[in-house]
């Protein structure tokens, strides 16, 4: 059914976004740029989007008045409080350099009701595959790539006391990814 990995990628990506961000409402935040085909899947009639990304185009824009671009690290963003609905990003937490710090403005911007959706890349539960995860971590490392293959993301989630409210894995082979759901956790 698909010619590649990357292909059935594409598709499971596609798959998310399509059931995960064309429900939202309100105000959202896209940590990283998405891609323009990402953007077919916001109900932008419903939606208010802030895109964030330090490295977006400066030629970034829609025709929709509803998307917001801002060139800046998102724990430099300078956003209401208490003022998201939700904060969706691809691929971002493996090459976080300070988790800490994102998690702080992630907390300090969602509303009380708000959430985070994530499709991330995981560590994976077979020893041999984690091993060569290491080792590509390693490897990333010394070329001077962010991500970090070995990233256990709702590990992460959970350090920084967010309760993870649904996680779905898929491809459980070399590269094994991970749809996360989650919130502050307020109950303390």
């Amino acid at each position: 059914m698909y010619k590649s990995k990357k292909n059935y990628i594409k598709f499971l990506k596609e798959d998310y976004l399509r059931r995960e961000i064309a429900s939202l409402e309100g105000k959202v935040v896209h940590v990283g740029s998405p891609n323009d085909e990402d953007y077919s899947f916001y109900n932008l009639s419903k939606v208010r989007l802030i895109v964030i990304d330090p490295k977006i185009s400066k030629n970034a824009s829609t025709e929709n008045n509803s998307v917001v671009f801002e060139k800046k690290r998102f724990e430099d963003a300078k956003i209401e409080e208490n003022s998201i609905d939700y904060i969706v990003g691809s691929f971002i937490l493996c090459s976080l350099k300070n988790p800490e710090k994102f998690f702080h403005q992630a907390r300090k911007i969602l509303s009380e009701s708000g959430k985070m959706i994530f499709l991330e890349h995981s560590i994976s539960n077979k020893l041999y595959v984690r091993f060569l995860q290491e080792i590509f971590t390693m490897a990333h490392k010394l070329i001077g790539i962010k991500c970090k293959p070995n990233n256990d993301p709702n590990k992460l989630i959970i350090q920084q006391d967010f309760k993870i409210l649904s996680s779905k894995s898929f491809l459980k082979s070399f590269e094994p990814y991970v749809f996360i759901k989650c919130k502050p956790n307020y109950s303390r």
